[in-house]
């Protein structure tokens, strides 16, 4: 049957729309839609009675929470985030357009609407986003996969959204095949409960999203990678509505949901590939981070502005290689990086054969060089002359149905730079023994909390014991390396 109570639809309808006209450039279709994009704006703002600039879900519908204990908020911080996403796309819209006293008008309001979601929504104590304002003005306090909407729309400021998507890698939220929808030290956490106690794949992708965002590029691939996998399981070629949250067991009503497909592509096109389109502009933003141990990728049909660029990757033992090939030259303007595993030196970099000037960012978990505007010709070679490098591999546990949630957990992932000290920190089973995958080309002087397993090439396995005797059925475990 078809409902009509979910108060996101009509904000997402306008967001859809925006980034369709950046992708495209089709100003034809769009200004056809534009008399119901504004109708659909009116009525998103008609929605709120009470003045604070934020849409409401009161007499509109859920955001996804039709029920249990999470429901009721007058406004959820989800909805907000979706209203910001819906604003920044109508000013583009708008602009693109020639409504400039619109452009102006939605301009405004989502800078005020950002600062309300930043600044109102944000829990202190808990380092994460309320989950909803009451009608009365309090807040519900709880943390829930939802609270990553503002990060997946790159709306948080830079260290609430590292500390909110840090939530997402814990073991509290992370599974083997996607992320909870509450952490299982959430008194709402049930087994069986078609939301809380469940992962819903269309939530893991947006969870997956939000951690490339906030530069955890691990654990992003990591999800949504794992939620793909899913797709061979009850419906060959699709992925479910949801999934038991210690069980790999199907709990839902539908076992070929297109979001829960669709939206954990997301974190690979945005996320992995770094791709952002202005058609508009003929502008195309790549910055690859492709995982550490992948030799070479293929990617085809990066479209922009109407003209097509296919990306071929390879790694070799002394160098990253990126070739982007244009269908037709007709002005389009590339902006690129690339970002390479931690602890990456950088001997030289190649453009067409020749030296290029470069820049290079130590970020949260990578190394990123950046070319700026490549030349704007058919195509282009960039060839990144590097030594050393690290970064943790997948180490996730072949998937079969009704296996319980006992893989390794990868919660944090840092470099020292000055006292050249890679740290991961996991969580496993307790008691159990786990082998831990690296992708490792610089050398090690020591290491603390593990044993080195094996070693072929760049490939390293080292050996971890979790403690026995934690209080949690998830014990927490620091694996240490310092590098030469």
């Amino acid at each position: 049957s078809v409902h009509y109570d979910a108060a996101d639809a009509t904000p997402l309808y306008i967001a859809l729309a925006g980034d369709y006209l950046r992708k495209t450039g089709d100003t034809v279709f769009i200004r056809s839609l534009w008399p119901s994009l504004k109708r659909a704006a009116d009525f998103c703002y008609s929605t709120d009675t009470d003045g604070d600039g934020l849409i409401e879900n009161t007499h509109v519908g859920h955001g996804w929470q039709e029920t249990g204990q999470l429901y009721g908020a007058h406004t959820e911080v989800y909805l907000a985030a979706v209203w910001a996403e819906a604003l920044r796309q109508a000013e583009y819209i708008a602009s693109a357009l020639g409504f400039h006293q619109w452009e102006k008008r939605f301009g405004h309001d989502f800078m005020q609407v950002k600062r309300l979601i930043n600044e109102r929504f944000w829990n202190d104590s808990l380092q994460f986003f309320n989950h909803g304002i009451m009608s009365d003005g309090t807040f519900q306090q709880q943390k829930c996969v939802l609270g990553g909407t503002p990060v997946f729309f790159g709306l948080a400021d830079g260290e609430k959204a590292i500390k909110t998507a840090s939530n997402f890698c814990s073991r509290y939220y992370s599974t083997d095949w996607g992320v909870r929808m509450v952490g299982y030290d959430s008194p709402y956490y049930a087994i069986g409960g078609y939301y809380y106690g469940n992962v819903w794949p269309f939530h893991t992708g947006c969870a997956a999203l939000a951690e490339y965002r906030a530069g955890l590029l691990s654990q992003g691939f990591r999800h949504a990678y794992g939620s793909l996998r899913l797709y061979n399981l009850w419906d060959y070629g699709h992925i479910a509505e949801v999934i038991q949250g210690d069980r790999l067991t199907f709990t839902g009503i539908c076992p070929h949901q297109g979001w829960s497909t669709g939206t954990n592509l997301l974190p690979l096109y945005n996320g992995m590939l770094g791709i952002e389109t202005d058609a508009l502009k003929k502008r195309l933003t790549i910055s690859p981070a492709f995982p550490a141990d992948w030799n070479h990728a293929n990617v085809r049909n990066i479209t922009a502005a109407n003209t097509r660029v296919h990306l071929n990757y390879r790694r070799s033992a002394e160098s990253y290689t990126f070739i982007l090939d244009k269908e037709e030259e007709n002005g389009l303007q590339i902006d690129f990086s690339v970002r390479l595993p931690l602890a990456t030196r950088i001997r030289k970099v190649e453009l067409n054969g020749h030296p290029v000037k470069y820049a290079i960012k130590n970020e949260l978990q990578c190394v990123r060089i950046s070319v700026g505007e490549l030349p704007r010709q058919k195509k282009v070679v960039l060839t990144v002359y590097t030594d050393g490098g690290i970064s943790a591999l997948l180490n996730l546990p072949p998937l079969k149905p009704d296996m319980p949630d006992d893989g390794l957990k990868i919660e944090a992932e840092h470099y020292d730079e000055a006292n050249r000290t890679y740290t991961l920190q996991l969580a496993g089973k307790k008691g159990k023994e786990y082998d831990v995958e690296l992708f490792l080309r610089s050398d090690v002087i020591s290491a603390e909390g593990a044993v080195l397993k094996s070693q072929d090439g760049d490939h390293s396995v080292y050996t971890i014991k979790t403690d026995a005797l934690s209080e949690e059925p998830y014990a927490g475990h620091t694996l240490k390396l310092r590098l030469k």
